[in-house]
């Protein structure tokens, strides 16, 4: 289960990136623009940031590689751990995608293509436009595991439950007539 999303990196990122101290209410989304060019956008019921920049914005080290787009996650977002898809270029511009990996699993979102994240870079390193969900490792709860035990060990024991619910769905279902009827 995702309980949040990483704001405070969201938070460093122009802190460190435009040096605004801008107070942003991660509650709802979130639109700023820097220096006439550079629009940001934050949706607080996706997780998904997203960055646009018509000359492309220059962090401290140009991004040329995949080792390049790791250390950007890393440094900004503090995402560690990343499966990379293929890259492709198109009339200059590389554009990088992959998911993240989380507790061993590969995680995307259905916003960016099952990606979590899609980076486009110009010529000169500088990212011209940006996607990343913002979760890591401390945003996500297990809600449930899978018993350990052979299943039938687990029914001979007394304190397994043995039915759940399913006489009150019947019940319902057969016996009491429909409000919308």
């Amino acid at each position: 289960t995702v309980t949040g999303f990483n704001t405070d990196a969201f938070s460093l990122y122009i802190q460190d990136v435009y040096n605004s101290n801008e107070e942003v209410n991660f509650l709802e989304d979130v639109y700023l623009q820097f220096n006439n060019k550079d629009i940001i956008t934050f949706a607080s019921n996706t997780g998904i940031l997203s960055i646009s920049s018509i000359s492309g914005v220059h962090i401290k080290s140009k991004i040329k590689s995949q080792n390049d787009v790791k250390e950007f996650l890393t440094q900004y977002f503090e995402i560690n751990e990343i499966k990379f898809e293929e890259d492709s270029v198109s009339q200059g511009v590389t554009n990088y995608t992959g998911k993240l990996m989380l507790k061993g699993l590969e995680i995307g979102s259905s916003y960016l293509n099952g990606n979590a994240f899609i980076i486009e870079v110009n010529m000169d390193g500088a990212i011209v436009h940006a996607s990343i969900l913002l979760l890591s490792e401390s945003n996500i709860k297990e809600y449930q595991y899978l018993p350990l035990a052979e299943v039938n060990d687990l029914i001979s024991r007394p304190n397994y439950p043995k039915k759940i619910g399913d006489i009150d769905i019947e019940d319902r279902y057969y016996n009491e007539p429909s409000p919308y009827v």
